[in-house]
């Protein structure tokens, strides 16, 4: 993957990071698990547009998968 991103030229330019940046995943819910709550939790906001729960959840799972993949190149 290394030699694909170097042959297009795929880096982000320099200065660049990401770091302060919120994204929001409209996707099943999030489950808070350790992953996105030990040390602080990282779950901003949780809205359920069909059951009008308040509290985060995740009844099929997807959403807590999507929301914890990590692009380990610009992290």
């Amino acid at each position: 993957m290394d030699r694909a991103k170097k042959i297009i030229k795929a880096y982000p330019p320099y200065g660049i990071t990401g770091r302060g940046i919120g994204i929001a995943i409209l996707d099943t819910g999030i489950c808070p698990v350790a992953d996105f709550t030990w040390g602080c939790n990282r779950i901003a906001a949780f809205k359920d547009f069909v059951n009008g729960i308040d509290t985060p959840y995740d009844d099929n799972g997807h959403g807590t998968h999507v929301s914890g993949l990590k692009n380990e190149n610009y992290s």
